[in-house]
């Protein structure tokens, strides 16, 4: 069985910009969302992140008309898993963020 196979919902590549911040804080921080389902988002962030965190996602492009990610203007979960990568100019972290409850995007 492939990971793949283990999603729960249908994954989809959608490249946009968005900020995180830790629950119970203010401070934002700058990140590349790359892909999201109904039950949770991808994205990558020049900063650590602690796996487990409670995070609020907040989009950049917010549409209420919208009809994909950019129809909310903020999600609330947590980082369910962390993936460092070192072999660029400019290191980063993919971050598996997990909605705590899951969106119907239709």
């Amino acid at each position: 069985m492939t990971y793949d196979n283990q999603r729960s919902y249908e994954r989809y590549g959608y490249e946009t910009q968005v900020q995180y911040a830790y629950s119970g804080e203010e401070k934002y921080y700058d990140a590349k969302m790359c892909n999201y389902s109904n039950g949770g988002m991808y994205f990558e962030t020049p900063y650590p992140v602690e796996e487990g965190s409670k995070l609020y996602i907040k989009m950049k492009n917010y549409a209420s008309s919208g009809s994909g990610p950019e129809a909310y203007e903020t999600y609330y979960g947590k980082a369910k898993w962390i993936a460092p990568y070192a072999g660029s100019d400019t290191p980063y972290y993919g971050v598996g963020f997990q909605y705590k409850e899951p969106v119907d995007y239709s």
